[in-house]
């Protein structure tokens, strides 16, 4: 049927994923994440994840009878959103290393997850 044939389109292998989830929708991740990052801040309360269709299709519906997300994974799946889905985590050595000595400047202000098994123990 229908549901099915959605499924397949919806294609997450490794040559395609970024490109399926990133122009999922109208408007897409890529068209909602062009002003605020052209603009170089975002608003509270109005990051990607909270507009988004992809999201909100993980979350309340059954994309493929065999895929799960946990708590987890939609975390990580929003804070990509709202980092305005970018497809690499940085685009130079030179970046990786700012961004590496800004966690280390700022590392008493960041607050670390824990593993949900870490936190059940707790």
């Amino acid at each position: 049927g229908g549901r099915y044939e959605q499924a397949a389109r919806f294609d997450l292998t490794a040559d395609r994923a970024y490109q399926t989830l990133s122009q999922f929708g109208r408007p897409s991740l890529i068209e909602s994440a062009r002003e605020p990052y052209l603009r170089g801040y975002s608003t509270d309360g109005q990051g990607l994840s909270r507009q988004s269709q992809l999201l909100d299709k993980l979350e309340h519906a059954s994309v493929h009878e065999t895929v799960e997300l946990d708590d987890d994974d939609l975390a990580r799946l929003s804070l990509w959103m709202d980092t305005y889905a970018q497809k690499a985590g940085s685009f130079s050595l030179e970046q990786e290393r700012q961004l590496t000595e800004l966690r280390r400047q700022y590392q008493d202000l960041l607050i670390e997850r824990q593993d949900s098994s870490e936190a059940d123990l707790q």
